[in-house]
Formats: structure tokens, sequence, C-alpha cells
């Protein structure tokens, strides 16, 4: 492939997970691009931030999914046989009030890392 191709790919990505409402995992990936940019790697490499933007964009996909979330109970209960544990909910400030989120309501978001999972393994068997 081109490096312009890279450039292409990414910045589709970007638009896409723009205007589906995932904005926020733009600006994760970005701030987290900031933070490793001192790799030279990066540095006029568009194959390098295609990957870097991927892996990324799949780690916080997965981190905000429920998609483990069936494995998370199950490792809680074979921590403790004598109490089952049948959800988790944590407490948040929402402006200043305390707001309760069940974590099995978050969204599954195994398609979209499927879909860069494929890309990634795509991209990296033609480099």
């Amino acid at each position: 492939m081109a490096l312009d191709q890279y450039t292409e790919i990414r910045e589709y990505i970007i638009e896409q997970l723009n205007v589906n409402g995932f904005s926020n995992i733009v600006t994760e990936v970005n701030t987290r691009l900031e933070e490793d940019y001192e790799n030279e790697s990066f540095k006029k490499n568009p194959y390098s931030l295609l990957t870097f933007f991927l892996r990324e964009s799949i780690d916080i996909l997965e981190n905000l999914s429920n998609q483990r979330f069936d494995e998370l109970l199950s490792r809680f209960n074979n921590i403790n046989d004598n109490q089952r544990i049948d959800t988790i909910s944590v407490e948040l400030m929402n402006q200043g009030e305390l707001v309760f989120y069940d974590l099995k309501d978050l969204p599954d978001y195994k398609e979209i890392t499927i879909t860069f999972q494929e890309i990634l393994k795509e991209i990296q068997n033609r480099n």
C-alpha cells in the first residue's frame, strides 16, 4: 500500500467514528498519541499512525464495552462461593449528584472491535 493510503484509511475511520457518535474515542486515541509521540516511529510514518490508532481504539472500545461482563461476574463468583453476585454497579458523581450505573447495561462494542481487529490484521499482513 502507498503511504497516503494509510493516511486515507485513518482519516476515514476517524470521520466515521465522529459521525456515529464516537468522537470520545477519537479524542482519547489522540491523547494517547500525544503521550507516545516521542516515539520516532510515528514521525512521517502513516502506517505506524494507522496501526496505533486501530490498536488504541480497540483497547478503548473493549474497556467501555460490556462484552466481558459475564466473564467478570464468573471470576467474582469463583472467588466467593458462598454468595452469588448477579450484577455490578458503580456509583459516580454526575453534576454533584451520585448516580448508579449497572455495568451490564453498558453497550457491547464487540462488532466494532472485531471489525477494527480485522482491518488491523489485513493492514499488517500487507506490510
